[in-house]
């Protein structure tokens, strides 16, 4: 068994032109919560972390970073983006060309970096439907078990340094393993039983699907959020093309780690790769909070912070590393999609002389 193509039904039910129309001005309405959620939240943030850090000094640690410090990480970040290319391929059925998806991965984590939590996925499946004629729902289906990927490796790494002596968290400790070990047992679990049977978490979700029978716009929202969930787990890969996900996921979270120390080097922090993972997987854990400010301002901040205390440094050194950090990347990730703009040029001109 491997990655699975939507029956008729299924595509029939995920293409009905109805339901957008049906349920927009509910979307909307989320969405401008979400919106005004995530400009309150970076609000809050900035200004508590403002109180901690002067923004003399954030300043004072940002022109310690020489541009021939970014160049590094930007290689690197480079290299991580032709891997989670080449994941994307696997993942997708249609297995479109491998230059198209590194400039759709290198928008994609830009975009993820801007914009609230979940918008970003509907945003970059949006674009790989403009670009590679992908459906939606299918670009949506890889980025999410892409997601769970990223989350098994990141969380297995983390628990091996830290149990292993590697790395002594000196703050947080007991929350952050106790988060990580319940996260990877949560997907460990649901992993052995996908594959021991691949179609059973599908059908028991559809099942669950099909019992919200509720006329209600949220009801009907529910159950479809249900379904693609249920088509989600079905596209997991159960055959041996696990094995070269999860190494070109490693590879790509190589280069992740390798950027970051870099970055920290350059403002004096020199840890080695297992305190590396450590930071980095923290981050990543607490990204995946509800709780994110409008294109991480304030919040991406902190949660560098968090990490990097984690690991001894002082509070209020962790949250000035921590801004320089959110504004590097920023640089990094918008000089990545410029690295994207002739594959998209060249798909463009392709599509024009055909």
């Amino acid at each position: 068994m491997g990655v699975h193509a939507c029956d008729r039904r299924d595509v029939a039910t995920l293409e009905q032109p109805d339901w957008p129309t049906a349920h927009a001005p509910t979307l909307r309405s989320a969405t401008w919560r979400r919106w005004l959620g995530a400009i309150l939240i970076s609000g809050a943030f900035a200004a508590v972390l403002l109180t901690i850090a002067p923004p003399e000094l954030i300043v004072d640690y940002f022109r310690n970073l020489r541009p021939r410090t970014l160049v590094g990480p930007f290689l690197w970040l480079v290299l991580g983006g032709l891997l989670r290319a080449e994941r994307l391929r696997i993942l997708l059925t249609s297995r479109p060309p491998l230059g198209k998806l590194y400039a759709l991965t290198q928008l994609d984590k830009l975009v993820g970096a801007a914009l609230p939590g979940g918008l970003s996925e509907a945003v970059s499946a949006w674009a790989m439907r403009s670009v590679l004629n992908t459906p939606i729902h299918l670009g949506l289906m890889a980025l999410l078990v892409g997601r769970v990927f990223d989350v098994f490796v990141l969380l297995s790494l983390a628990l091996f340094v830290v149990g292993s002596g590697l790395v002594a968290l000196e703050a947080y400790s007991s929350l952050l393993q106790g988060s990580a070990i319940v996260l990877l047992s949560a997907i460990v679990a649901l992993g052995y039983v996908h594959l021991r049977s691949p179609r059973l978490l599908a059908t028991l979700l559809n099942r669950f699907a099909a019992m919200q029978r509720s006329p209600s716009r949220t009801g009907n929202v529910l159950r479809r959020a249900l379904e693609l969930v249920s088509e989600a787990i079905d596209r997991l890969p159960s055959d041996r093309r696990i094995v070269p996900i999860i190494a070109l996921t490693l590879g790509m979270h190589f280069t992740n780690v390798q950027a970051v120390r870099i970055l920290l080097a350059g403002e004096g922090l020199d840890f080695g790769f297992p305190a590396g993972i450590a930071i980095f997987v923290t981050f990543v854990l607490l990204r995946m909070l509800p709780v994110q400010g409008l294109g991480g301002i304030g919040t991406t901040a902190a949660w560098w912070a968090i990490a990097l205390a984690a690991l001894g440094v002082p509070a209020q050194q962790a949250i000035v590393v921590g801004t320089v950090l959110f504004i590097a990347f920023y640089v990094l990730l918008s000089c990545l999609c410029l690295t994207a703009l002739p594959f998209f040029w060249l798909g463009r001109r392709s599509r024009r002389d055909g």
